[in-house]
């Protein structure tokens, strides 16, 4: 099965620094371990003809290679998590350093075992001979010596048998030490395996996050170009409204709704009278103003429009910017969802950000979610304190330059 891995970082100076000193300090600690482990496996086993003392060599083994693993597993997330092009590269050159200390040790504890098996063997095989030439002796003794040395003799032999029955105690003690320690080596491999199959299940999760995220973001671009649609489409929609609005104003002047209530011909004389009368009237005192006053609003409009300029991100401007902004949406009377649409027309892209944000929280209350936009860009870029900060910057520079 292909795993789809995270993007790898690639980090700052600072970042790859701290990435450095961990890694030196990780590193010492497990040499410290490895050291301890490679001292119990530099030792002869071959001189040791005592099963507890290979027993207690084994137990200090195994227990120095269970701290090592555990420092081991530490340093491999660190790496992972670090996802880098050198972390990712000291991790596979740390796995194949853990598979040959695993080879190391497998093969001592073999050794350890075949070194407990012979010494078993020869106290087996030492029990049968002593236990012959005891017998031998003691009929040869009792032969040619009295009954009292006969005596002696068999309390020497009798310590010799609980001597070799605490031996062989002993030896099955470790032979069921034995057994028990394959089934743990068994457990450990298990457990190695349920490890492996939760960081793969854990990349796996970080994948599909990483996946959700994206799609987060088309889907907020989208929004901002609805948004942009909307606001165009809001505009057209006055424009044409207010065109309507003047014509139907100058058709209501003009008083030909009602004609005078005569028979056919009355009326066909005094509508045409009327509008013989009326016609100058019209096209010389209200048509141009109607079609003045079209214009003017439309040059107005855009005169408006032209007066509103990008908000660049920056607090030292954010003032003037929104007086300015302020005052033209005021004189358009824009009600509060058109006004966060226009917001995030002219917003900078980190301010953006926030109104899109906070638009998205507060889309059931748009007047709420325009006061809290206000609130955040009066927050992060018109708060006293960042003002008092940018004065004494360019005071520095200021003196600096002097």
């Amino acid at each position: 099965m292909s795993i789809t891995h995270k993007r790898i970082r690639k980090p700052t100076l600072k970042g790859m620094a701290a990435f450095d000193e961990k890694v030196v300090n990780f590193e010492k600690r497990l040499s410290a371990r490895y050291g301890e482990i490679s001292l119990l496996l530099k030792k002869d086993v071959s001189t040791d003809v005592s099963v507890t003392s290979l027993n207690n060599l084994d137990e200090n083994i195994k227990a120095s290679y269970e701290e090592y693993l555990s420092l081991a597993k530490v340093y491999s997330d660190f790496l992972i998590a670090s996802n880098t092009e050198k972390s990712l590269r000291l991790n596979e050159h740390f796995k194949a350093k853990l598979v040959e200390l695993d080879k190391e040790i497998s093969g001592f504890a073999d050794i350890v075992q075949k070194t407990k098996q012979q010494i078993l063997e020869q106290l087996m095989k030492g029990s049968h001979v002593s236990s012959d030439k005891s017998s031998v002796k003691s009929s040869k003794v009792s032969a040619k010596k009295s009954s009292v040395k006969g005596s002696h003799v068999s309390s020497k032999s009798s310590k010799t048998i609980e001597i070799l029955t605490a031996k062989y105690a002993e030896a099955q003690v470790a032979k069921t030490n034995a057994q028990y320690a394959e089934e743990e080596a068994t457990l450990l491999k298990q457990k190695a395996q349920l490890e492996h199959q939760t960081k793969i299940a854990t990349a796996d999760n970080v994948r599909k996050l990483t996946e959700l995220e994206s799609d987060l973001n088309v889907l907020s671009l989208k929004k901002a170009a609805a948004a942009a649609q909307a606001e165009v489409d809001a505009l057209e929609r006055m424009s044409h409204r207010d065109n309507e609005s003047m014509v139907d104003v100058s058709v209501k002047d003009l008083n030909l709704q009602k004609l005078p209530d005569t028979n056919t011909e009355d009326k066909v004389t005094g509508f045409l009278n009327q509008i013989q009368n009326v016609a100058p009237e019209t096209s010389s005192e209200q048509k141009f103003p109607v079609s003045e006053t079209l214009t003017n609003y439309i040059l107005k409009k855009e005169l408006v429009f032209s007066r509103v300029t990008s908000f660049n991100d920056s607090a030292e401007t954010y003032q003037s910017w929104k007086s300015s902004f302020k005052q033209v949406t005021s004189e358009l009377s824009v009600n509060p969802p058109e006004e966060i649409d226009l917001l995030i027309k002219w917003l900078g892209p980190d301010s953006k950000k926030h109104a899109l944000s906070l638009k998205s929280a507060y889309r059931k209350d748009p007047r709420l979610g325009l006061q809290k936009i206000w609130e955040r860009l009066d927050e992060r870029y018109g708060s006293p304190e960042i003002v008092h900060k940018i004065i004494m910057k360019k005071l520095r520079i200021s003196k600096a330059v002097k």
